[in-house]
């Protein structure tokens, strides 16, 4: 186990913080194995937020409850592994002044995909080459001074060597951290909240040539939605960040039917563990072991969306950190495109 403290640390403020969000990456295990992230002042969950085979490299998303002694844990179950943490953000208790673009508020969009290199959507068809950034424009109801931030699932696909990639709104500056690693040939994608300016967004690729996908799930910003046909919905309350809790597991029974889920198919989950008026929650979204190359997309009601959150390989166990949004039953939903896959769900926290 790691003890990783978090208050004043990293840009972190020293009080006032409930939660932070942290890229978490595994790199050199040496046995197949989970990690989970908690409050230092919590017991041990057993829910996981990395999952990794020996000699993969993963990042993961992970937004969790600061301990009231300013730690965090960091708990791996088998093997030896290194693991990177990189700060994306957290959480205050702290009201920003009227003039603050700090991110205030979440709202959730329909989710759109907004970046697509293999077919030109958002930016010129083709791969990205190494040491480039490529930009793009949110689409144009994101665009105002009231956005300051984005919910993207960005995915990588098809890259010719090992590297990362970098989401954030500073432009083509060479940065410091990580928002999605990945290897040659993976199929990857992670969740990532980088902040936006002038409606831009901008992702740095290290090396070799990747295709770059990105679907936006929601706008963090200051303003409420205007007007009956805007997209995008009110934002909620704030965050509150709650223990670590599976809801979901196909494996075993637990909130469906002991069965892997099967080729477009969806499940119906109800959220037994979230008060009425939550608009969205923060789910660790896993699939495991699938039969055959495929892709998990979470939502709260209507249209299936053309969006993805989960990329999987066949029989890979990937996780990723994903928003969804709270069906008005209460429920969400989850979509598996092709063959069959068991799919675990945990609850990291909600909104509102």
């Amino acid at each position: 186990m790691v003890r990783l403290k978090i208050l004043g640390v990293g840009g972190v403020p020293a009080s006032g913080v409930t939660a932070v969000t942290l890229n978490v990456t595994d790199m050199g295990a040496t046995a197949s194995s989970y990690v989970s992230v908690y409050p230092d002042d919590a017991a041990r969950p057993s829910a996981s937020n990395l999952n990794f085979r020996a000699g993969q490299v993963n990042p993961s998303l992970v937004t969790v409850r600061v301990g009231a002694d300013g730690y965090v844990d960091l708990y791996n179950a088998h093997g030896k592994v290194n693991l990177i943490a990189d700060v994306e953000g957290y959480y205050t208790t702290t009201k920003p002044s009227t003039d603050d673009e700090s991110m205030t508020g979440l709202a959730m969009v329909t989710p759109t995909r907004v970046l697509d290199t293999r077919n030109g959507t958002g930016a010129a068809k083709g791969a990205v080459g190494p040491r480039t950034t490529t930009t793009f424009t949110l689409p144009k109801y994101a665009r105002g001074v009231a956005t300051v931030g984005a919910v993207l699932n960005v995915t990588v696909t098809g890259g010719t060597s090992s590297g990362y990639i970098t989401v954030d709104c500073g432009g083509p500056t060479t940065p410091s951290t990580s928002s999605l690693n990945y290897r040659a040939g993976q199929t990857a994608s992670n969740l990532t909240v980088p902040c936006v300016s002038a409606g831009k967004v901008h992702i740095y690729n290290s090396a070799g040539h990747v295709q770059l996908i990105a679907d936006l799930q929601g706008l963090y910003t200051n303003e409420l939605a205007g007007g009956a046909d805007d997209p995008v919905a009110p934002h909620g309350g704030p965050f509150v960040a709650t223990a670590p809790t599976r809801f979901l597991d196909t494996r075993t029974g637990l909130g469906a039917s002991a069965k892997p889920l099967g080729a477009n198919g969806t499940l119906t989950v109800k959220l037994t563990k979230v008060p009425a008026g939550a608009t969205a929650v923060l789910v660790n979204l896993t699939g495991v072991a699938p039969t055959a190359a495929t892709h998990l997309t979470a939502y709260g009601d209507g249209t299936l969306p053309t969006a993805s959150n989960d990329n999987l390989t066949a029989g890979q166990t990937r996780p990723v950190l994903a928003v969804v949004p709270v069906g008005t039953d209460g429920s969400i939903r989850i979509h598996n495109a092709l063959g069959s896959v068991d799919v675990v769900a945990d609850l990291e926290g909600y909104y509102g």
